[in-house]
């Protein structure tokens, strides 16, 4: 097998179109003047999607290593974002709520990301990203 240049292999592509993808994210909210990164929102996301998640279900959901979730979970804290409440079952597990203040983030981020998406999807027909998806989903489950 021969070695390519990196910059012709296709996984090389997808790490640095997600790097870029991140990196476009970052910078719209900052010029909107919201004070979250790519990483925080898709957290924050996540709970507001699952009210009451752990830590641990949170990191499985969002493909994050633990302790980069425990490290954003932190700066959300901090931001007034999300609230941590002690699980009455278990003293080592922590179930996480949005607060008043994420809500109000993510409505403000919602119109936004769907303005990103659609920028990133500038003049690829649906049937092509249909199939990107599906090619995705297969190289992920191959590296699993």
């Amino acid at each position: 097998m021969q070695d390519k240049d990196l910059s012709s292999v296709f996984l090389f592509k997808i790490e640095n179109t997600a790097k870029q993808f991140r990196k476009y994210k970052n910078r719209i909210f900052k010029e909107k003047g919201i004070d979250i990164t790519s990483d925080q929102w898709i957290l924050l996301k996540n709970i507001n999607e699952e009210e009451g998640i752990n830590q641990t279900e949170l990191a499985i959901r969002s493909k994050k290593e633990a302790a980069a979730v425990t490290r954003t979970l932190d700066i959300l804290e901090r931001k007034k974002m999300i609230v941590r409440k002690a699980n009455p079952n278990s003293r080592r597990v922590y179930n996480l709520m949005t607060s008043a203040q994420g809500k109000k983030v993510i409505e403000q981020i919602l119109p936004i990301a769907l303005e990103i998406r659609k920028q990133a999807k500038l003049d690829i027909p649906d049937e092509d990203v249909e199939v990107l998806n599906q090619l995705l989903d297969k190289i992920f489950d191959n590296l699993k």
